[in-house]
């Protein structure tokens, strides 16, 4: 018993490493065309100085204006927010290689962009000129082309069909989530620790199927309360 306990809390604190070759692959079902959301997850980049992408949404690689999402860096470690030419970039760089908890929000009224960085806001707001109107393929860890696939590490990807403020974020950054809560859209810890498979744990059924990023162990400890 005491050998079964122990494994249960090596894989809960798992994470997915990405080589800058691969991706998770969550399917066609996440629709946030035309309404607010907040996308929140945990990230420890391999690399910097270059565009990557922690994640996106898009039918293909050129998408038309507003018809692609996506959250990452550019080449000069700026942390954007992106509808494929209607973007949020924040103003700062960030060049360190630490854990951080990233977020960006969509206010479908207002149509204003934000960005956090563990829980602080990054920027000022932006109002965007149109709703994301990104379909397709939800990715994690891919970008618009080879030379912008993530490298690192990524657990706790969350999304959320209402824009979570500053203070609803630093509440929740720090814990694993039920899968229960209110307005969430889609939730991969990514913490399973084997296998080809993420499980989306906001039974939405929005689950991933891993193309070549392995599994690491212990890798998320100290993110973690409880």
């Amino acid at each position: 018993m005491p050998e079964e306990k122990e494994l249960r809390t090596e894989v809960s604190n798992s994470a997915l490493v990405f080589e800058g070759n691969d991706y998770v692959d969550c399917g066609n079902g996440i629709d946030l065309v035309h309404k607010s959301f907040t996308i929140e997850f945990w990230a420890k980049r391999g690399d910097t100085g270059r565009s990557q992408a922690f994640l996106r949404q898009s039918e293909n690689r050129r998408p038309t204006r507003n018809h692609g999402l996506h959250m990452g860096f550019r080449t000069n470690n700026q942390y954007c927010i992106a509808f494929w030419g209607d973007n949020l970039d924040t103003q700062t760089p960030y060049t360190d290689r630490d854990w951080h908890h990233w977020a960006g929000t969509y206010d479908h009224q207002t149509k204003r962009q934000r960005l956090y960085c563990d829980s602080e806001p990054a920027v000022e707001p932006r109002t965007a000129t149109d709703d994301c109107l990104a379909t397709g393929p939800f990715l994690i860890g891919s970008g618009y082309n080879p030379q912008n696939m993530f490298k690192g590490t990524m657990a706790e990807v969350r999304i959320w069909d209402h824009v979570r403020g500053e203070a609803e974020l630093k509440a929740d950054m720090h814990r694993r989530l039920t899968g229960h809560e209110p307005g969430l859209v889609a939730y991969w810890p990514l913490n399973e620790g084997t296998g080809d498979t993420v499980s989306d744990k906001s039974g939405n059924g929005h689950h991933g199927t891993i193309h070549d990023a392995t599994w690491q162990d212990d890798a998320t400890s100290a993110l973690f309360k409880g």
